[in-house]
């Protein structure tokens, strides 16, 4: 079973029990973003104390890790050094206990996440009885405090285990929360034909997109290799937006004292472009039939206070014939 924790909490909300039997035929194994537990009372309604310090510290761990599901109502046991999914305990009434457990998520941390949901699972017995899957997503207000009964402390996730955050991974979260999260956004541009030639110019667009919380100030990007040109004549529509500097192996493009990137904004740093030209009755790039040619682009990018970040990206020959056809250089 492929175990994309998003797609298997979909299969569980969608197809049910069936996706349960098969984890329990297979086996499954506790991981970093995949836990089981049992309700510690199953036959007394809603949650005790134990289960909702269970909730909070889950909730608190997937959130200040990679996020990850929670399935209540099943049993791991210990194979060979490793937790696997064992046994399935049904809870009774199960809509009480998911009821108790959606208004508990929206208290039970601190600051509160919002990429928390859950499935309700019902036993083939159907007798009210059954199963709650609780997907968390990783969050970028981490760190999340535990506010459950008797614990307020932060967690993490670790192997397949929830274990209390040290001190210093408090402090890195911290940190973490107000620096900026910058994505690339590389655009190939429909084709210009340029004047008086049988010759076609394909921009490419270099730019990085604010996905945090926090202004990105003195963005920069550094192009590591690529076979496209990067053009620094002033005045030129191609010209990089940003400072150029060639002093350090590859091309270096720097955002200014007023080039910064609010959240959920994008900024443009540079053009790039690849040239096409017919050859032989044929239009060529890197003088290969635009079908087999490729681009490729290898970068390092980042702002003050946040992470250097490195991404690579290649267009193939359809992007090449696409960038074509909308230029009204190929049909």
């Amino acid at each position: 079973m492929d175990l994309d924790m998003r797609e298997l909490f979909e299969r569980l909300r969608d197809e049910g029990f069936r996706v349960l039997e098969q984890m329990l035929e297979e086996e499954i194994a506790e991981a970093v973003d995949l836990d089981f537990k049992n309700k510690s009372e199953p036959d007394r309604r809603g949650l005790n104390n134990t289960d909702k310090k269970v909730l909070g510290a889950t909730l608190s761990a997937f959130a200040n890790s990679a996020g990850g599901l929670l399935v209540f109502g099943a049993d791991a046991r210990r194979v060979d050094d490793v937790d696997r999914l064992s046994e399935l305990k049904p809870i009774r009434e199960i809509d009480i206990f998911a009821s108790e457990v959606r208004t508990l998520c929206g208290q039970y941390l601190q600051p509160s996440h919002d990429g928390i949901e859950q499935a309700t699972i019902y036993d083939q017995a159907d007798d009210g009885s059954g199963y709650l899957a609780i997907h968390v997503s990783r969050s970028e207000r981490r760190p999340h405090q535990s506010k459950a009964p008797d614990d307020m402390r932060y967690y993490k996730r670790s192997s397949d285990s929830t274990i209390k955050m040290e001190h210093y991974d408090i402090e890195d979260a911290l940190r973490r929360t107000v620096a900026p999260v910058l994505e690339p956004d590389v655009r190939m541009l429909p084709a210009r034909q340029n004047l008086g030639a049988d010759a076609w110019t394909i921009p490419i667009t270099l730019g990085l997109k604010n996905v945090g919380e926090v202004i990105a100030r003195h963005p920069y990007i550094s192009i590591v290799r690529t076979n496209a040109y990067v053009i620094d004549q002033p005045g030129h529509p191609l010209a990089p937006l940003w400072r150029i500097t060639r002093d350090a192996p590859g091309t270096q493009l720097t955002g200014g004292v007023n080039d910064v990137i609010h959240s959920g904004t994008t900024q443009l740093g540079a053009h790039l472009y690849v040239s096409a030209a017919m050859r032989e009755g044929e239009l060529r790039v890197f003088n290969q039939y635009y079908e087999e040619a490729r681009v490729w682009l290898s970068i390092q990018f980042g702002a003050e206070g946040a992470r250097g970040v490195s991404f690579e990206t290649e267009f193939n020959g359809d992007a090449l014939h696409d960038a074509l056809r909308r230029g009204h250089a190929v049909a």
